[in-house]
């Protein structure tokens, strides 16, 4: 009996063996390509710090560096006493976000002390 195929690998069992080895060694190196040498940390995916930009449209223009929008809010109305500003900034995936907020945000209760 004749079997056409590959003349290095005798049967679909072999075939499937040696494709599972390929398989496992693509993840292998797939798996720890984008990731810190000492680490492991996925470098692609871990936070970076953003640039908020703060203006009230008049005398306020102000830019923060922050993870976060709420910590760069929050960081900046502790220096600033204006009622309502103007907030833009890049997000994760490259979009540019603007948004007005209000001041001050955060517990009522401690803000009023």
């Amino acid at each position: 009996m004749v079997t056409v195929g590959l003349p290095w690998i005798e049967n679909d069992s072999q075939r499937n063996k040696k494709n599972k080895a390929r398989t496992n060694i693509f993840f292998a190196l797939f798996k720890f390509k984008n990731r810190d040498s000492k680490t492991h940390i996925n470098i692609e995916h871990m936070a970076r710090e953003k640039v908020y930009k703060f203006t009230d449209g008049k005398e306020i223009n102000e830019e923060i560096t922050a993870l976060s929008w709420k910590k760069a809010v929050k960081s900046f109305q502790n220096k600033v006493k204006a009622k309502l500003i103007y907030i833009e900034w890049i997000s994760k995936k490259g979009i540019e976000m603007t948004k007005w907020q209000t001041l001050p945000i955060g517990r009522k209760d401690k803000l009023g002390r």
